[in-house]
């Protein structure tokens, strides 16, 4: 089975909709901003300017547990490749 070419779409739109992000603080999130064990997501650069604490769902945390960590960022992908959502 190949892995389709939008692999990264549904955990993104589902993050999305599971915390309230925005999609350039979803694209800017590293896995050292994610805290498992509190849990929490930390989004140091927003749209207003102050950074600020995402507690994530159990859903969201699902997805995070999931995902592998290939890369410093949860999601290595370009801003122009998810869109405007």
């Amino acid at each position: 089975m190949t892995t389709p070419a939008a692999w990264y779409l549904r955990p993104f739109i589902t993050l999305a909709i599971e915390t309230g992000m925005r999609r350039g603080e979803l694209l800017s999130i590293r896995w050292k901003d994610v805290d498992m064990t509190a849990p929490a997501i930390r989004i140091l650069k927003t749209r207003n300017g102050p950074s600020r604490t995402i507690p994530p769902t159990p859903k969201a945390v699902e997805i995070l547990r999931s995902w592998s960590r290939t890369d410093e960022r949860v999601f290595r992908v370009m801003p122009n490749a998810v869109g405007l959502i």
